[in-house]
């Protein structure tokens, strides 16, 4: 599975890293 040309590994990477910012976000709301 190849999005925007990133690997599976950099795609979960970059889902974690959302996943993260959003919890944060949450909290800081």
């Amino acid at each position: 599975m190849f999005i925007f040309g990133f690997q599976p590994k950099s795609l979960e990477f970059l889902e974690k890293l959302i996943f993260i910012i959003f919890i944060v976000s949450q909290q800081l709301l």
